[in-house]
């Protein structure tokens, strides 16, 4: 029996593709595992600076419970006494409604955001900006002289004193449903980028629109799922809106122990946020999961977003928009803002370097690991996947954990330690993106970005940022 020479094309069967031309042939050589110098040098790089960066968030706790041991305390039992039944009760329901708030808006975002266009990048603005803005403006609508505020008070008066404090938390629940809803938005265009034409399928069927939208939510429904564990969990961390509506939270809780008790004691703060941390901890390996199978979106006819692109930007604008004038019609005198920025300028200046060295920064480490991810082999990509689940389970934790970690632990002071806690509670991001840059990058451009700048870190990260 003589076998064919010729390759067979995995498309409809046709194996005189590559022979035509038609269709580039496939390599089936193994990527190398060894990786070229300059990304190994600077993925080890990459890994030690994380790990500077995140060792108070681990060898803090770890050195607690080990000094508590030796007390006598944190027993099993005293651990289990430390978590916070109410709190958790409370955060709970109201991250379950802000979840159903955020996945339902997250929807019609991720339906407007999937058709590409500059314009997009607007949608992505709420989880840009402070996430206490929507709820900051929607107080104000409820403030003293104004009639919401009036109705409220005379409700209280009347002995209904639990209404302002009910309208308060489900203010704090919807602006946070609004201000993550682009984080599940994005989950979503994701999904929808992946399907290939469905909605073009259902369309020549003649489908009615309600038909369509269903056959494209059960078509997305694993995205839509991650899109509802990423926000839940994240609404188990500093959640500013609830803490300032009084909702008891287990962030709320970890805050009055550090408050309370000794620093030798400590432990018992993290031991009240247990059961989020293993919620996180899970939901960190899910997402280098997900990142160890990330594939570019094939090309396809995304469907069409009508008029529920109108309701993502009005979401948008709610979130957004709405809060901005509410707060500004607040001001009544222009005096008032120069007095602001006279006495505060100080403060803002700082946080305007903060932000600007926590960006650079971030940009570096963004760049380097999309570096050592692409160039690196297989064996860096590894060490940099479980950087990633650490890093991604303290940027899940409470951010007063993670403060608190730095402080105690003495490794930086003053600004360093602002620094610090910043850069460990948010590394995540630019090593999410920088491996994502990496994963999405084609062979074609891999192989032409060496040949331009071959072993260059600084080549490769001017070919991805222009």
């Amino acid at each position: 029996m003589i076998r064919d020479p010729l390759p067979r094309c995995p498309e409809r069967g046709c194996r005189w593709a590559v022979a035509l031309g038609t269709m580039p042939h496939r390599s089936t050589a193994r990527p190398s595992t060894r990786g070229q110098p300059a990304a190994l040098v600077t993925g080890v790089g990459v890994v030690v600076v994380v790990l500077i960066l995140l060792a108070p968030v681990v060898i803090g706790p770890i050195r607690l419970v080990g000094s508590a041991f030796a007390r006598g305390e944190g027993g099993l039992a005293e651990v289990i006494a430390s978590f916070p039944s109410p709190a958790l009760v409370s955060a709970a329901w109201a991250g379950g409604v802000i979840t159903l708030i955020a996945v339902a808006l997250g929807w019609a975002i991720g339906r407007a955001m999937a058709r590409g266009g500059w314009w997009s990048a607007v949608l992505l603005l709420p989880p840009l900006l402070p996430s206490y803005l929507a709820y900051a403006g929607f107080n104000a609508l409820r403030g003293p002289g104004t009639p919401a505020g009036d109705w409220l008070a005379l409700l209280a008066q009347d002995g209904h004193r639990w209404a302002p404090v009910f309208a308060g938390r489900a203010l704090a629940v919807i602006a946070l449903g609004l201000w993550a809803a682009p984080i599940a938005g994005l989950l979503v265009a994701r999904g929808l980028r992946a399907m290939g034409d469905v909605d073009a399928l259902a369309r020549l069927d003649g489908a009615p629109w309600w038909r369509r939208e269903l056959q494209l939510l059960c078509a997305c429904r694993s995205s839509l799922l991650a899109s509802a564990v990423l926000v839940g969990v994240i609404m188990l961390g500093s959640a500013v809106p609830l803490h300032v509506a009084q909702l008891q939270t287990p962030a709320i809780r970890a805050w009055r122990l550090l408050a309370e008790v000794s620093p030798e004691s400590w432990w018992r703060a993290w031991a009240s946020v247990t059961p989020g941390a293993l919620v996180s901890l899970a939901v960190a390996a899910l997402v280098v999961r997900g990142v160890a199978a990330w594939r570019p979106a094939e090309a396809g006819e995304t469907p069409r977003a009508g008029a529920v692109a109108l309701l993502a930007w009005r979401g948008v604008a709610l979130a957004v928009l709405a809060p901005t004038i509410a707060l500004g019609a607040t001001v009544r005198d222009v005096e008032v803002v120069r007095t602001f920025w006279s006495l505060h300028a100080g403060a803002l200046g700082w946080s305007v370097a903060t932000a600007a060295i926590a960006a650079g920064g971030a940009m570096v480490v963004c760049l380097l690991a999309a570096h050592a991810a692409s160039d690196g082999g297989r064996f860096l990509r590894a060490g940099l996947l479980m950087l990633l689940a650490l890093s991604v389970w303290v940027a899940l934790l409470p951010g007063v954990l993670v403060g608190a970690s730095v402080a105690q632990l003495g490794l930086s002071e003053g600004s360093g330690a602002v620094l610090h806690a910043a850069g460990a509670r948010f590394v995540a991001f630019p090593l999410l993106v920088g491996l994502l840059l990496a994963l999405s990058e084609e062979a074609a451009t891999r192989d032409a970005r060496r040949l331009a700048a071959p072993g260059s870190v600084v080549g490769s990260a001017l070919t991805w940022l222009l």
